[in-house]
């Protein structure tokens, strides 16, 4: 009996024994999930337990970055190439690949397989990394970080790798977060080649308050009551020292507005009133609006070589030009028209020109009061396509807000004819009763039913 119980216990002690390396095994691998690793394909069990421990590193490696980009630049030994950005990868891609995959140009040495030149400029290039160590054909989420330089210390320093942080992170941010650290990002590129890991703390910690702060700002907003401009007919809006626009979508006449500086506008019909203000509680802001007619239109002329006009109100003068080439050499495919005895009635008033040329720039052209011609260039593309012109009137009001009055100019461009011919059976000319005009659309023929011998 005794035996029997001794059996028992020995063999029961076998089959703990047997299954410790299971758990052991088991353990490990829930070690791994807890340091937040990335998944990945299992190693294949190539049967041998030295190459299993070599797998189970790569895997490791692997694992350091999900964000399907990682922070990258390059520099050469005298300028900064790429400043510090997101670059992207695809699941799957090597650093390499990932490098040819964007906007930048890289020249592989054939023959060594090294980067020879970085955006078309040659160098003796290392590149650096962190995890360090990393190859650059290595698979992309492996890195957080890579660098290319011309330094001995090619890897990124705790500083650097921050501030590379920072910088890339930055250009993702809106337009107006950009504008508020503009300065601090500018400093940073400024001072980027070479800098030493203090130094590039520093920078990255300046970026940052200022973007804290300019985003904290904006979390507190303040009523500003434009006086008299509630209700459809008005439309009011400010966009502050960074460029970020508020509006009134319910037209109440009230924007909500962080603390600090703005310029506002006013707008009913044509007529504008503009100016700057500065926020740090509730306010009320009583600006006026142009009253009367500030144009003469009767006065106004066009000069386009013909030019016809279809409807003309207070606001807006709508015409059928052939406007006359540009003689300017950047603009031979455009064309001009030129503003005659355009009058303000004595208002005082300063005009300027507002539109798009034919690049698609936005293009303001001061009218002289005492001109009485002024030329409009690039304002017309060839083609069918027409335009529109703004001649916008301002002077300064009694409340020292900018007051304007606005008229429009739509340009309709008239098809014309280069030349007409017309010939009969054998290919001779024939002569139509009217003489040929190029804005002339109808002409008539005479044509014979028969040739008499």
């Amino acid at each position: 009996m005794k035996l029997k119980r001794m059996t028992a216990a020995l063999l029961l002690l076998a089959m703990l024994l047997s299954c410790l390396p299971l758990s052991v095994l088991a353990a490990d691998a829930e070690q791994v999930e807890a340091k937040n690793t990335m998944d990945t394909v299992p190693a294949e069990d190539t049967g041998t337990e030295e190459i299993g421990r070599r797998t189970c590193g790569e895997v490791r490696k692997q694992a350091v970055n999900a964000n399907n980009y990682f922070y990258f630049s390059a520099e050469s030994a005298s300028k900064l190439l790429i400043a510090p950005v997101r670059l992207a990868y695809t699941d799957g891609q090597t650093i390499r690949q990932a490098l040819n995959a964007s906007k930048y140009s890289f020249t592989t040495d054939a023959s060594t397989g090294f980067i020879s030149a970085i955006e078309g400029v040659i160098g003796n290039y290392i590149y650096g990394s962190t995890p360090d160590n990393v190859s650059i054909d290595s698979a992309a989420n492996t890195v957080t970080h890579f660098r290319f330089s011309e330094a001995e210390q090619q890897h990124p320093s705790s500083g650097l790798q921050t501030l590379m942080q920072v910088m890339a992170d930055y250009l993702t941010e809106d337009a107006d977060v950009q504008n508020a650290a503009a300065e601090e990002y500018q400093t940073a590129l400024d001072g980027y080649l070479g800098v030493a890991s203090e130094n590039a703390q520093s920078y990255a910690d300046a970026i940052t308050a200022k973007i804290n702060a300019y985003k904290d700002g904006q979390k507190t907003q303040y009523t500003v009551t434009f006086s008299g401009y509630s209700g459809d007919s008005y439309t009011v809006s400010a966009v502050n020292d960074y460029g970020k626009q508020f509006t009134d979508p319910n037209r109440t006449g009230t924007l909500q507005l962080p603390a600090g500086g703005y310029t506002f506008q006013v707008r009913q019909g044509n007529r504008m009133v503009s100016g700057k203000i500065t926020v740090s509680g509730a306010m009320t802001v009583s600006a006026s609006l142009p009253s009367g007619d500030w144009f003469n239109e009767s006065t106004l002329k066009i000069s386009s070589g013909y030019a016809r006009t279809l409807m003309q109100t207070a606001t807006n003068i709508r015409c059928r030009i052939i406007p006359r080439p540009c003689r300017c050499r950047t603009a031979l495919r455009a064309a001009c028209i030129r503003i005659f005895e355009l009058s303000t009635s004595g208002t005082g008033a300063k005009v300027k020109a507002v539109y798009t040329d034919v690049s698609g720039t936005a293009r303001e052209k001061d009218i002289p009061a005492k001109s009485k011609a002024t030329s409009i260039d690039n304002a017309l593309s060839r083609g069918a396509a027409g335009s529109t012109v703004i001649l916008r009137a301002s002077k300064t009001g009694s409340d020292n807000y900018t007051q304007s009055m606005d008229l429009t100019l739509q340009l309709d461009r008239m098809p014309t004819l280069g030349s007409l011919r017309v010939t009969n059976a054998a290919g001779t000319a024939q002569a139509a009763t009217e003489s040929f005009s190029s804005t002339k659309t109808e002409y008539t023929y005479k044509i014979l039913d028969s040739e008499k011998n």
